[in-house]
């Protein structure tokens, strides 16, 4: 039983690391396109009033 258990440690444990580590990219990924959006937005009203 203790391999079990540690076996089901280390499994959930490492899952959770993973789900942790790809939450982080997740909002990373939204950060950045939320920039890019934000200065689209910038660069179009700039261009626009050059225009």
């Amino acid at each position: 039983m203790q391999v079990l258990d540690s076996y089901y440690k280390y499994f959930f444990g490492r899952s959770f690391k993973v789900r942790l580590i790809y939450l982080q990219k997740m909002i990373q990924i939204l950060t950045i396109i939320a920039s890019f959006k934000n200065t689209f937005k910038k660069s179009s009203v700039i261009g626009g009033s050059y225009f």
